[in-house]
């Protein structure tokens, strides 16, 4: 489910300087400070296993993490360790924030001989590597925090994608936050709506040792700051529900309690995600809470002009509003020709195509057949995209052959970027058995390789490295 507000248009009246620093900042932090970590967590993560590490601490895991209280997470580790996941039950190891000051002396203790003393050596060195770590130096871990990190971890991502993500929500909600509040606030109640996510994260796991990283929890007080400017003013909102796409008009303040629900929903039903839903939730919290304040003891910081602008929409916007009106009302047949005048009135868009192929798939005619041609043959596709295709070629072995090598080669490629890139894998598989000699089939081989390592499945990857070293030394 996403519902997000869209009520006001950026304006160079307003310019959002803040935004535009944070922004920034994010952005230099990933690419500068972040890059080249995951090639420090390969190395570290391969050279742990070479030499057989883990073999010799299981027992002191177990008794640290009995030592200290972390039942569940102990529990998660054996069970690991039982379905033979070892691959991330080394991982985990690794990234356990005071293991190994916990495991050195006992180390120590047994070493007899000098082999072993090197062993400890190159087990500190991997230690000092991990450590180094942005997430684990300036992350937010709950069992290990530091007022710093509360600040710190709210500047680092995961990955593109997370910092993505969070960009594009900051930059759809902040710029208007900045223009009804002013510069100074914006900043200062960004910053104090992440604290609170962090404290809100924190509290809910005290002994926790997942770090915290991510603008998400500032993002979602930016995003409650919005709701709150505008109190009960019915205001512009897009929203995504299954298969239900439009535009709603609501009281502002209405949706923030199903923001807020839908996290902490989220925080003890979608067990074992990755997702900080509850730093989301102390950001929401936060950011409604800074903003009314605000209106109680300083009211006249509000840049009412701003707030009570009433702003049109732009001729697509309604025209989308309307078909997405007629999806809802299971008025497939307007809805379909809407789509067409879209498409043929504004050019391409992925999103309304792919509505398109879904209403056509009601009656799959040749129209369904070559909409879903159109889509698996784009030359260029967002990340965003990806799963949609996916099901596509998915659902449609029987057009699959209508597909060029040309077609085949760039479609894998791109869905090499996906979470589970077997789909990649198989389309790859369809090109080497059709013997094609298409000239980027090595260095699509290579891009599964890549993907293969970043999902530590070392024997995918070294399947699809040495297959692209052969194809791309046929080349030269």
């Amino acid at each position: 489910m996403l519902i997000v507000p869209i009520e006001k248009n950026l304006s160079l009246k307003h310019p959002p300087i803040i935004l535009f620093f944070i922004v920034l900042l994010n952005v230099c932090v990933f690419f500068f400070y972040q890059s080249g970590e995951d090639t420090t967590i390969q190395q570290s993560l391969k050279t742990y296993q070479e030499e057989q590490f883990f073999d010799d601490e299981w027992e002191y895991v177990q008794e640290h993490l009995t030592n200290t209280d972390q039942i569940a997470l102990l529990d998660e580790f054996e069970l690991l360790n039982t379905d033979q996941r070892y691959d991330e039950l080394h991982f985990r190891t690794l990234m356990l924030p005071d293991f190994f000051s916990f495991y050195r002396p006992f180390a120590i203790s047994i070493s007899n001989d000098g082999e072993f003393d090197q062993k400890i050596i190159l087990r500190e060195e991997i230690d000092q590597a991990i450590s180094s770590l942005s997430f684990i130096r300036l992350g937010l871990i709950p069992r290990e925090h530091s007022a710093i990190t509360f600040v710190t971890h709210q500047f680092l991502h995961a990955d593109f994608l997370h910092l993505l993500g969070n960009m594009f929500f900051l930059i759809l909600c902040g710029f208007a936050v900045e223009a009804a509040i002013g510069h100074i606030r914006f900043l200062m109640f960004y910053v104090l709506s992440g604290i609170t996510g962090g404290l809100l994260y924190m509290v809910v796991d005290l002994e926790g040792v997942q770090p915290l990283v991510g603008a998400s929890g500032a993002i979602s007080g930016v995003m409650a700051m919005y709701l709150a400017i505008f109190r009960l003013q019915k205001i512009e909102f897009f929203y995504w529900f299954f298969i239900f796409i439009g535009y709603i008009r609501a009281p502002a303040l209405a949706i923030l309690p199903l923001y807020i629900g839908k996290e902490v929903y989220a925080f003890y039903n979608d067990i074992g995600s990755n997702v900080a839903f509850m730093a989301h939730a102390g950001g929401l919290i936060g950011g409604s809470i800074f903003i009314g304040l605000s209106y109680i003891f300083t009211p006249d910081i509000f840049n009412r002009e701003y707030i009570e602008e009433d702003q049109t929409h732009d001729p697509k916007q309604e025209a989308l509003s309307l078909l997405y009106q007629s999806v809802e009302r299971y008025n497939f047949s307007t809805a379909l020709k809407l789509s067409d005048n879209i498409l043929k009135e504004y050019g391409d868009d992925t999103d309304i195509a792919f509505l398109r192929y879904r209403l056509l798939s009601i009656d799959k005619n040749k129209e369904f057949r070559q909409s879903a041609l159109e889509l698996l043959s784009q030359t260029s596709i967002h990340t965003h995209h990806l799963q949609k295709i996916e099901s596509i070629w998915k659902e449609n072995p029987d057009i699959q052959q209508d597909l060029n090598d040309d077609t085949l080669n760039q479609l894998g490629t791109a869905l090499c970027e996906l979470d589970d890139p077997t789909t990649a894998a198989t389309i790859f598989n369809i090109l080497k058995n059709k013997n094609s000699q298409h000239q980027l089939l090595g260095i699509y081989a290579r891009k599964l390789s890549m993907r293969y390592q970043t999902l530590k499945n070392n024997i995918k990857k070294e399947e699809y490295e040495s297959i692209a070293e052969s194809l791309l030394e046929n080349r030269t």
